[in-house]
């Protein structure tokens, strides 16, 4: 019994242990997610040589 509680546990908290958090760059909120899991906000992608390489506006997972 006290495993089967332990393992309901672990998957109920297993979406939030992988969520991404916000990621603050230069003053700026990115790369947010909403609680249903869909990209909003201001998205950055980076090249480690180059620096950003796109940015774009998302809204529920879709370019606006």
């Amino acid at each position: 019994m006290i495993k089967m509680n332990f393992f309901l546990l672990f998957l109920l908290y297993t979406p939030v242990l992988f969520a991404q958090n916000v990621v603050m760059y230069q003053g700026e909120k990115i790369n947010e997610l909403n609680p249903n899991f869909n990209k909003i906000g201001l998205w950055k992608i980076f090249d480690a040589d180059r620096g950003i390489s796109i940015m774009c506006e998302m809204a529920d997972d879709e370019f606006t």
